[in-house]
């Protein structure tokens, strides 16, 4: 006969939850982009190819798309973007409205044409563009005075001509930020805070939500059903996951992969099912050291571009004046092989972008950095196919375009007998 149990005592209960809590943190702490230990972003290195175009044209950018098939991009612009703040709930009446630019990278000089929307209350975050049988379709995000929500268009891409095919507004649509389209039917979306524009009541909410990187934010399925006149609307929306403070998203629709940005974490990635994108699979993390912005994939590769001082974008967003922030773009690499070669180990060790990061975590590789003293900090950036660096900024004017990719190895100088140990 068994003896019987020992009853708990509140002691051990006590010490059960604070281990509990303890391993939480632990887990939780674990996860957060270490962007405070990175050290001060160098400047451009110099001699480079990278020049900044139509600074006094294309005003505040926070992110741009790719066209399939064509060397097209398309830019969400806002000549008025320091003046109003969805988060808080700032959108004053009367500001001058956002734009959308079509831009062709492989004549940078050349102006690019702004494409005409025909609605007034506009105010662009994320954009993501895709083929129709007769176009080109794309989706932007839209922190609209009169409520958040996401417009669709139908573009002719010679003349910017764009036919107003929907406004789309949900429960889920609650404060998007940025949008990747798996086809003119459907896209994803990502939701940045749970407490985002509800007002100064919720002020404290809003401060918890960020200082203690809780997944308020979300990843979000949008499927849609046309009607015989053309139109849209939502048939589901459906939520993926959650998110801490939910930025850019991206898709492979080659390989039905999605990618999603916490910006507090990193980067995570999910398999979809094509036949039902809602349906995810897979899921992978990848911990950023900066805090991630907006993601581009492009030509089989994957882009982040982020920064890593708060303080800074702070001042810059409530200055133009001030000095910019430093910032990034960096590519994602394949995972080191327990037998690595040595000369790619030390590559990676050296990256800014693997700055206090885990061995494991080496996963990035710089493609342009800047300490905000050239331009910056980059909101979207990438390497396009051709080898063009392209890169925009929600706190800077005009487009940066470099010719050649202008990090080229290692980015941070490491003692050269670091070198000869790891060699």
């Amino acid at each position: 006969m068994a003896p019987p149990a020992l009853p708990v005592t509140n002691t051990q209960l006590r010490w059960i939850g604070l281990i509990s809590f303890l391993a939480l943190l632990w887990k939780t702490l674990t996860l957060r982009s270490p962007f405070f230990l990175v050290p001060p972003l160098p400047a451009i290195a110099t001699p480079h190819t990278c020049a900044v175009h139509h600074r006094p044209l294309l005003a505040y950018c926070e992110d741009f798309s790719t066209i399939p098939n064509s060397p097209l991009l398309l830019l969400a612009c806002d000549p008025s973007r320091l003046q109003w703040d969805h988060i808080t709930g700032n959108i004053p009446a009367g500001l001058p409205v956002g734009e959308v630019w079509i831009y062709n990278p492989a004549s940078p000089a050349s102006a690019p044409t702004r494409a005409h929307l025909g609605i007034s209350d506009f105010r662009p975050l994320g954009i993501s563009a895709t083929n129709t049988t007769s176009g080109t379709r794309f989706f932007v995000v839209n922190q609209a005075r009169a409520g958040p929500r996401v417009e669709v268009f139908d573009l002719a891409l010679s003349t910017g001509a764009a036919t107003h095919v929907a406004t789309l507004e949900h429960p889920r649509i609650a404060s998007p930020n940025s949008v990747a389209a798996t086809g003119p039917d459907g896209f994803y979306l990502t939701n940045d805070l749970l407490f985002a524009r509800r007002g100064a009541a919720h002020v404290i909410a809003l401060a918890a939500e960020l200082l203690t990187a809780a997944p308020g934010g979300s990843l979000v399925h949008v499927a849609l059903a046309s009607d015989s006149e053309g139109g849209v609307s939502i048939e589901k929306a459906h939520m993926i996951s959650r998110l801490a403070l939910g930025n850019g998203v991206a898709v492979d629709t080659a390989t039905n992969r999605v990618w999603a940005v916490a910006t507090l974490k990193g980067i995570y990635e999910f398999e979809y099912d094509p036949a039902d994108p809602a349906r995810i699979g897979g899921a992978m993390f990848l911990r950023a050291a900066v805090l991630a912005d907006n993601l581009v994939f492009t030509a089989g590769e994957l882009f982040v571009s982020g920064f890593t001082s708060l303080r800074g974008m702070l001042e810059s967003s409530k200055n133009p004046e001030a000095r910019k922030p430093g910032g990034l773009t960096a590519k994602v690499l394949p995972l080191l092989k327990m037998r690595e070669d040595a000369v790619e180990v030390v590559k990676r060790k050296y990256d800014v972008a693997n700055s206090a990061l885990r061995r494991e975590e080496w996963r990035w590789e710089t493609v342009f950095v800047d300490d905000g003293g050239f331009y910056g900090p980059v909101s979207t950036g990438a390497v396009l196919e051709g080898g063009k660096y392209v890169g925009v900024s929600l706190l800077d004017h005009g487009v940066v375009v470099c010719d050649e990719k202008p990090v080229k190895g290692r980015t941070v100088v490491e003692p050269e007998e670091d070198v000869k140990d790891e060699l």
